[in-house]
């Protein structure tokens, strides 16, 4: 039994008011609960995919694992850096992470921050900096030469339908890292795709529909369950 006055206690902790409220759509939901390693994501326009899910995916690996190196990777320069990146960032902010004070974007950063990363970073064009030293490249597939020698721990596919295979396989080696230092993590080695319906006959691509045997349901049905 509760006496009246615990219950008046659990009541008021309970006050409506001191309740954050979010919203958010079921897939983002069901993706939140399974968390898997490899992540990808088919869904049509107004979903979200850059705000929601790549930003929080990313934020996420950059929270449990400090220092780490990863990457976020398009068929071109231009499109990550005017589509795909304004979205994620608008997303960081949603999460309380601010440019300037979380992080900061293709610019030289603090040296307590540079000291807490594992690689050695001496070009910032095309990185973003976070406090806890971790790092994330951005690299383009027209020109993959330039992502050659990185080793990252997690790399980020938005719009993957415009990723041609042949190159999308040249960039995957450098998904290696350091297992001694980030094996822990469930976002290790793993990848993170988003895109909506790929129109093969109009040019565009599906090699991302490989990981599907990969996918175990009766495994996510079970942790939804749980």
């Amino acid at each position: 039994m509760t006496s009246k006055s615990s219950a008046k206690k659990i009541i008021r902790k309970a006050d409506p008011e001191n309740i954050e409220i979010r919203f958010s759509h079921i897939l983002k939901i069901l993706i939140d609960w399974i968390n898997t390693t490899i992540l990808v994501v088919i869904a049509g326009r107004g979903m979200a995919k850059s705000t929601l899910i790549q930003a929080q995916r990313s934020a996420d690996c950059v929270r449990d694992m400090p220092g780490a190196p990863l990457a976020f990777v398009a068929n071109t320069y231009s499109n990550l850096k005017d589509n795909i990146m304004p979205a994620v960032k608008k997303g960081w902010e949603m999460q309380g992470l601010i440019e300037g004070v979380h992080y900061v974007y293709c610019k030289r950063p603090p040296g307590s921050w540079r000291r807490k990363c594992v690689d050695i970073v001496d070009e910032f064009k095309n990185t973003i900096f976070f406090w806890n030293g971790s790092v994330i490249y951005l690299g383009s597939l027209d020109n993959p030469s330039l992502l050659a020698g990185k080793s990252v721990v997690h790399i980020f596919y938005d719009e993957a339908k415009y990723a041609q295979d042949k190159k999308v396989n040249r960039a995957m080696p450098i998904l290696r890292g350091d297992a001694i230092k980030f094996g822990y993590s469930i976002y290790f080695l793993g990848l993170t795709i988003t895109t909506d319906m790929p129109d093969i006959n109009e040019g565009e691509y599906d090699w991302f529909f490989r990981y599907a045997k990969q996918m175990k349901p009766e495994r996510i049905e079970k942790i939804v369950q749980a």
